[in-house]
């Protein structure tokens, strides 16, 4: 297929030119690249052995990331309770919480997802997950 190149001009103005031979050109350049490589003794992609154990360090930063929600929610938990007891829908409570300066744990503005989220990680469920009932 053949591909378009950009051309700047001192306007900072860009155009566009139909140059038919720079895909086939790039695809000949990365194959010699990866060819060159491959004779060098570089293993190239897949799984190898010694290489870092990705799912491990995932698992560690969702745990690491669930604990730190868990510790803002119960920082909220009195104001979020005290909105639930009045019976408040999500975005009214939503409201209410940025009209009373309560911020969420990264400083910002309620909305009536973070809110819900919230309300699920104080029942010990995960954030996304409302409790039955809910």
């Amino acid at each position: 297929m053949p591909s378009l190149s950009l051309i700047r001009s001192q306007g900072g103005i860009g155009v566009a030119v139909y140059n038919p031979d720079e895909r086939e050109a790039i695809s000949q350049r990365t194959k010699a690249a990866l060819a060159a490589a491959k004779a060098r003794g570089t293993i190239l992609g897949g799984m190898r052995e010694g290489a870092a154990k990705i799912v491990s360090y995932q698992d560690r930063g969702v745990t690491a990331a669930r604990k730190k929600a868990r510790e803002a929610a119960e920082l909220r938990r009195e104001a979020i309770e005290a909105l639930a007891f009045e019976r408040l829908s999500i975005n009214a409570m939503a409201a209410r919480l940025n009209a009373d300066c309560v911020t969420t744990s990264r400083g910002g503005s309620w909305t009536a997802t973070a809110v819900k989220r919230t309300i699920a990680i104080l029942a010990g469920g995960k954030a996304g997950c409302m409790p039955p009932g809910s």
